[in-house]
């Protein structure tokens, strides 16, 4: 994502508002226009007060549109632009930020206080101001999909057998089977390597429950962690009821127990996971 300008609601007359800005930049005329057709969408930004709307300009809106989206959906992903707080990119952090946005329907994130979008600095000029902050990007922001689904997009095939054999083994409606698919606030501890792989393919264990328990100890439920959360010595109890242990290197490296954690922060619809490497 690549942010085209940076301006305040404010800079713009007291009569205007998010609603208004087709009128005064032309390159968002198209998102006027589905949020004025959109009852949701007008009610929840007219009048908006200290927050942050990611605003996709004409052209990526046009090659959005091409994938003949419901209203829903429509409604949803232009919610998961409205971000809490005002959010100037001078204010960020060079590490990523986790920011709640306006997205709380159940049909697409399972996230207390709402999906987050992930933000880092860049190299815009900035403007600190008061009251609400509009960027004009250039790119759709994607809703975080379900981990299953965030686990085949993010090319993660070791990861994927895994969770659908776990799944497969566990009974449909068990509490395992229920908390990876409906559960909220969940993090997850991703193993994607072949041999992770060859080892739940080719276990000896031969009772279901025992194989999904498996499963439960790869995932944390009620706590959202990114990476940034992740402190050296803390201890979390996973799903299957067991306790795993975050350990941070001098160098930044990180670990739960002896698995390496290789890759952080891929957003799903019910928290964040993490790929590991064993």
């Amino acid at each position: 994502m690549r942010i085209l300008s940076l301006f305040s609601i404010v800079g713009l007359s007291s009569a205007q508002s998010i609603l208004d800005l087709g009128s005064s930049f032309p390159s968002l005329t198209k998102l006027s226009a589905l949020i004025g057709s959109s009852p949701l969408l007008s009610a929840l930004l007219t009048g908006t007060k200290d927050s942050t709307f990611l605003a996709p300009s004409n052209e990526a809106l046009t090659k959005w549109l091409q994938g003949n989206h419901s209203q829903d959906f429509i409604d949803a992903t232009l919610s998961y632009h409205l971000l809490t707080g005002n959010h100037p990119t001078i204010l960020l952090n060079n590490e990523a930020s986790f920011i709640s946005t306006a997205l709380k329907n159940p049909s697409y994130e399972n996230v207390t206080g709402g999906q987050r979008v992930q933000a880092s600095k860049t190299e815009n000029d900035n403007l600190v101001i008061q009251g609400g902050v509009v960027h004009i990007i250039d790119t759709v922001l994607q809703i975080p999909l379900n981990v299953l689904t965030a686990m085949a997009q993010a090319g993660l095939s070791y990861a994927v057998g895994i969770f659908s054999l776990g799944l497969q083994y566990a009974q449909p409606n068990s509490t395992i089977s229920n908390a990876t698919i409906n559960g909220s606030d969940l993090t997850y501890f991703v193993p994607n390597s072949p041999k992770a792989l060859f080892t739940v393919s080719n276990t000896t264990i031969t009772t279901q429950i025992q194989l999904g328990q498996l499963t439960a100890y790869h995932f944390v439920v009620g706590s959202v962690l990114y990476s940034s959360s992740l402190k050296n010595g803390t201890v979390l109890t996973t799903f299957a009821g067991l306790p795993v242990i975050v350990r941070v290197l001098e160098d930044g490296t990180k670990y739960i127990n002896s698995a390496k954690i290789i890759a952080s922060d891929y957003l799903i619809a019910s928290g964040v996971m993490h790929v590991i490497d064993d």
